[in-house]
């Protein structure tokens, strides 16, 4: 399976990850949400790692580059749904201090609207 981007509405996007993020996974994070943005803004993003087996270091590389981008355009990232293996990995690199990780994607709306709608 491909990187897939799924307009959330209000500039939110839903990027959805391949079972295996490895090399390819590391450009194609950003890419596919670059296409699907088209020039609109990007207030917020989920990655979804429902999907996500495996996960390499070039993987890792990629949801930094991705989230590099979205803060650059103003925006927040969440991430949803990571098996416990991912989970795990994700807690030991400290992932958490760059962004929420959270068991849904229900829940990630939420900390995608906390974040977006307080006042600056």
């Amino acid at each position: 399976m491909d990187v897939s981007v799924i307009p959330d509405g209000d500039g939110r996007f839903v990027v959805i990850c391949p079972e295996e993020m490895q090399w390819k996974a590391r450009e194609d994070l950003l890419n596919a949400l670059v296409r699907a943005s088209a020039g609109l803004p990007v207030r917020g993003v989920i990655l979804d790692m429902g999907n996500v087996a495996s996960i390499s270091s070039a993987g890792l590389g990629g949801i930094f580059m991705l989230r590099k981008h979205v803060v650059s355009l103003g925006g927040h990232m969440v991430v949803a749904r990571p098996s416990i293996s991912i989970q795990r990995l994700l807690t030991t690199i400290n992932l958490e201090a760059l962004m929420p990780v959270v068991p849904s994607l229900g829940e990630a709306r939420q900390r995608l609207n906390d974040v977006i709608s307080k006042p600056t």
